[in-house]
């Protein structure tokens, strides 16, 4: 299974994804497991692939204080300055 690192609790503006794998480019629905830094975990699938940008959708999860989080859709961008994945908005379902 492919997996993602989120460097953070929980999914946020600004925060940092590290892909285990290289998500293929033009691929669509490629599924993935999402694991954040208090151990967490949630199944993704990765909606479309470019080069410079990811767009993932997560299935609901808990937190670290056990709250649920529904399911989301998030747009990642390569910042090559930095070397990472950021993410850089929420978008809306449909």
């Amino acid at each position: 299974m492919n997996g993602i690192i989120f460097h953070g609790t929980e999914i946020h503006y600004g925060g940092i994804a590290e892909f285990l794998f290289s998500p293929e480019i033009g691929y669509n629905a490629m599924p993935a497991i999402i694991e954040f830094l208090g151990g967490e975990k949630a199944y993704a699938e990765i909606i479309h692939a470019l080069p410079s940008e990811i767009t993932i959708t997560v299935g609901e999860h808990p937190t670290d204080k056990e709250e649920k989080v529904p399911q989301e859709t998030w747009l990642l961008r390569y910042d090559k300055k930095e070397d990472n994945w950021k993410i850089v908005e929420k978008l809306q379902p449909g």
